[in-house]
């Protein structure tokens, strides 16, 4: 099983990997298993600010 682990700062309503390994070939590493770029995933997870 897979999954994107983030952290969620409220304030600016973004949320960032968890430290990864390997980030340069992060998205190279994905793209195997059939998923998305890691810049896409991200975006899920944004919440508009009030």
């Amino acid at each position: 099983m897979y999954g994107t682990q983030v952290m969620f700062d409220d304030v600016q309503g973004k949320a960032t990997p968890k430290p990864l390994e390997d980030t340069q070939r992060i998205n190279e590493r994905r793209a195997r298993i059939g998923l998305k770029g890691i810049e896409e995933d991200l975006k899920r997870f944004e919440r508009p600010r009030p």
